[in-house]
Formats: C-alpha cells, sequence, structure tokens
C-alpha cells in the first residue's frame, strides 16, 4: 500500500468532487441546525451512510457549509489520505 501524491490528498474540494463522483457524497440544501443537521447526520452515521455536505443552512446562507460523516468509510479515509482506492479498513491501521 503506498500514498498517491495526487492533490486531491491536500485539497477538499477535489476531495469533495471525488466523493460525489462514487456515490460518497450527498449535498443537503435548507437543513435546520437546530432540528435537522444533528439527527440527520445520527440517522446516516448509525446507517454507515455517505458523507454529507449541509449547505444553505437557513439563517447562515452563505456563511459557511457543515460536513458530517467524512472520513467514516476506509474508502473515504483512504481517499482524503491519499491512498489508492481499494485500500481495506486493515491496510489503514497498519
Amino acid at each position: 500500500m503506498s500514498g498517491t501524491t495526487g492533490a486531491a490528498a491536500l485539497d477538499l474540494r477535489a476531495w469533495l468532487d471525488e466523493m460525489r463522483d462514487v456515490d460518497e457524497l450527498v449535498d443537503i440544501t435548507g437543513a435546520d441546525r437546530d432540528l435537522e443537521i444533528g439527527a440527520i447526520t445520527d440517522l446516516n452515521a448509525k446507517n454507515h451512510g455517505p458523507a454529507l455536505l449541509f449547505d444553505e443552512i437557513p439563517g447562515f446562507e452563505g456563511r459557511g457549509r457543515v460536513l458530517s460523516c467524512s472520513l467514516s468509510r476506509p474508502a473515504r479515509l483512504a481517499a482524503a489520505l491519499g491512498f489508492a482506492p481499494g485500500t481495506t479498513a486493515r491496510e489503514l491501521v497498519e
């Protein structure tokens, strides 16, 4: 197992695009910060779902986004660290 030297390993935007391309990221718009983001994240984590990117949060439009569950699957963690696709959880630990 060897790391890659691609910019994606250091560029959050590139990583987000890569995760979208492989259905490992879901964009969610308009979720309420007080009632929905936490509940959606909790249910998603319990079901080992994709990473979630919350945008256009009511009252905070244009002031930031919230990324959750970003590294909770080996494939996403491997991509973030610059390892080859298909790197297993065991290989990540080693």
